[in-house]
């Protein structure tokens, strides 16, 4: 574990809305590794499903993880209770002229998750996502922020669970702190950058010290560029 620290995820936090979802600011891809490959850990052990859409290069080092701890992600694989899917190829698929069309989204997510649901063991399915990251990324802000809803939508009432991140470097700038607090609105669980997974992980904590980062994080960058407009 990254600075052997134990995992987010091996600590039961409240659920504070309808629907399971997590929301991870990480500052370096170690630590957002080893926290998404606990979370899909504890279902491959309990028989949950498991569906992944994030970039190739991400799925690759979870199940790298996954497979040194010998937790069944081959036997879950073939039973087709492990699904991935590359994101990137999936978001272009939800775009049309930089517009995010909620009804291909709805039917692409909607329908694996259904068929992941039909063969999970327990009932249950754990979603990692890095879809509305990689909308944040193309300054897709609003998108981003619907998606996270979309997926809410999508998993009420259902025995799901959502694990979604961001790297927190996204946020650099002032003008991103109203999108950054409706994407926390939007999780019943926040997790602040790794430098701060020491401190309580009470969920409005976990916002309050996330939006101190994300603010800190674009006042370095105000200053850095106040100071190359005066060199």
């Amino acid at each position: 574990m990254t600075g052997g620290r134990t995992p987010i995820h091996a600590q039961r936090v409240t659920q504070t809305g309808p629907v399971d979802h997590t929301v991870q600011f990480y500052e370096h891809p170690d630590a957002l590794s080893d926290s998404a490959s606990f979370f899909l850990q504890r279902g491959l052990t309990a028989g949950d499903a498991s569906v992944v859409v994030v970039r190739e290069s991400f799925r690759e080092r979870i199940e790298e993880r996954l497979r040194a701890r010998r937790f069944g992600l081959d036997a879950a694989l073939a039973q087709g209770r492990f699904v991935a899917l590359d994101a990137e190829p999936t978001v272009e698929r939800c775009l049309e002229g930089g517009v995010l069309i909620e009804a291909t989204f709805e039917r692409i997510i909607g329908g694996v998750l259904e068929e992941a649901t039909a063969r999970s063991a327990s009932g249950r399915v754990r979603i990692l996502g890095e879809t509305a990251s990689l909308l944040w990324d193309r300054g897709l802000t609003e998108a981003a922020v619907r998606i996270e809803r979309l997926g809410n939508r999508l998993a009420e009432g259902r025995p799901v669970s959502i694990y979604c991140a961001y790297p927190l470097r996204s946020f650099g700038h002032l003008a991103h702190t109203r999108p950054f607090l409706d994407i926390c609105a939007a999780h019943s669980r926040v997790v602040p950058g790794e430098s701060f997974t020491r401190l309580s992980e009470e969920t409005a904590r976990g916002r309050e010290v996330a939006l101190l980062q994300q603010k800190a994080l674009a006042l370095e960058a105000e200053v850095a560029a106040r100071k190359d407009g005066s060199a």
